[in-house]
């Protein structure tokens, strides 16, 4: 049973050929890259888009803004010394040491 009508079935295909956005979102302050689809002729979703708002936390294949990478590394040494681990193995923004 599908419950994609076959109008919709194009926007969905659509809206996978334009791409996941390539934001970085602060995640708890791990910094994983927004799961949201790119805004039309964009890298970015319309959330990232307006505004600027990338800009507070970088792209995922860029650098993290300065102020932002202190803030992220200060919360991730926090949160490491209460016992807690990125929630992912790959694709973080990882800026401490992980201990095993």
């Amino acid at each position: 049973l599908s419950v994609v009508g076959p109008s919709n079935q194009g926007q969905q295909e659509e809206v996978l050929l334009r791409g996941r956005c390539i934001g970085r979102t602060w995640a708890g302050g791990w910094g994983l890259r927004c799961t949201a689809a790119c805004a039309e002729g964009s890298d970015f979703c319309g959330s990232h888009v307006q505004r600027d708002r990338w800009k507070t936390h970088g792209r995922m294949d860029g650098p993290l803004p300065p102020a932002k990478e202190e803030e992220m590394a200060r919360t991730q040494r926090r949160l490491i010394a209460q016992g807690k681990r990125p929630p992912v193995d790959h694709g973080a923004t990882i800026l401490v040491p992980i201990p095993n």
